[in-house]
């Protein structure tokens, strides 16, 4: 396709002011928030919250041996799951260095709650979650987005056979009954992760660690619960473990633009620069999930839309991009943009 069955790539209007460039708005940006002290530490914080889940446990502890025989042991289990979850989630924040100055603090204290108290391994996540954030909703790199049960493009939701097939056509209404699931899934996948073959940091440490806490787990419920009640209070533990874990981390996803495989992001363009009126961009258009192949975008700065038209149909938010894919970069709303592209290869 050339330049000439596409249209004229970029039309603009002159500039009335003098715009700064995108990178020393986000380094002026960054300087404000450091100044402000949002990036620091609060060790005080994760102190208190690693002290009010620990009472919450031993609670939940206390709670489950002076019930005994009851149903109402599911009420404990529920309360587990909460419990389990935000310990989960001290372990991610410690893996993304926010808990500790000292890198491998964070990974001794993040491999600690995952493996001991969550049951999960810690390597595993670090790995997925690391080739997340290097390149989010991005086609072939994000793992988040792999081909399994839900379906995040179009050519995966094709290759869905049999009854993957039948949850794909209804993936939409499925997705907190799936969520019921989710606990027993990351489990799962965590402990064949470790047992795979190449080679795994702390691979024996984090195997121990997690057999023996779902070894003794699973021989206290069993010992003090009949064998249906103990089975009961494990999948309610698991499936509110599930359903806290996944509508976590799915706003992530949801109505997020997907990159194509090949697409090139720069760092302004993943973290974005906002000011009144203004969101820059470096990708797809903001406000629907596109995946052009071929795509005419047309941004309008006078009311702040922007439309795209695809073979698929049109798209239409009130979000702006301040970059386009293969259009150069457009600083919006002060700038109407006019051009077709292509996705960077």
């Amino acid at each position: 396709m050339t330049a000439s069955t596409l249209g004229p790539v970029l039309k603009t209007r002159p500039r009335t002011e003098t715009r700064a460039p995108v990178t020393s708005t986000y380094n002026e940006l960054l300087g404000r928030v450091r100044g402000e002290g949002l990036l620091e530490r609060r060790r005080g914080f994760y102190i208190a919250m690693f002290s009010a889940l620990t009472v919450g446990l031993l609670g939940a502890a206390a709670g489950f041996v002076l019930l005994g025989d009851s149903w109402f042991q599911l009420l404990i289990a529920a309360a587990l799951g909460l419990i389990f979850t935000q310990f989960a989630f001290l372990g991610h924040e410690a893996s993304h260095r926010q808990v500790f100055a000292s890198g491998p603090t964070n990974d001794r204290a993040g491999r600690l709650i995952a493996t001991w108290l969550v049951g999960m391994s810690y390597q595993w996540w670090m790995t997925k979650h690391t080739r997340h954030h290097a390149n989010p909703n991005t086609e072939g790199k994000d793992p988040d987005i792999a081909f399994d049960t839900i379906s995040f493009t179009v050519e995966d939701a094709s290759r869905q056979r049999g009854l993957l097939a039948a949850i794909t056509r209804r993936q939409g209404y499925l997705f907190f009954p799936l969520l019921l699931l989710e606990g027993v899934n990351l489990h799962v996948t965590s402990i064949r992760s470790l047992l795979a073959r190449g080679p795994v940091e702390r691979r024996r440490t984090e195997l121990v660690a997690i057999g023996l806490r779902l070894s003794i787990y699973l021989t206290i419920l069993f010992l003090m619960l009949p064998v249906g009640m103990a089975f009961a209070f494990l999948g309610v533990q698991l499936a509110v473990f599930g359903v806290y874990m996944g509508a976590s981390f799915a706003p992530n996803h949801k109505g997020m633009p997907l990159l194509p495989a090949g697409s090139r992001v720069d760092l302004t363009g993943r973290v974005g620069v906002f000011e009144p009126r203004e969101y820059s961009l470096s990708g797809l258009p903001v406000g629907g999930v596109v995946r052009p192949r071929a795509a005419s975008v047309r941004a309008d700065a006078d009311d702040g839309e922007w439309a795209q038209s695809e073979d698929a149909g049109e798209h239409r938010g009130r979000d702006l991009s301040g970059e386009l894919l293969g259009c150069g970069q457009a600083q919006l709303p002060r700038l109407d943009v006019e051009c077709s592209a292509q996705p960077v290869r």
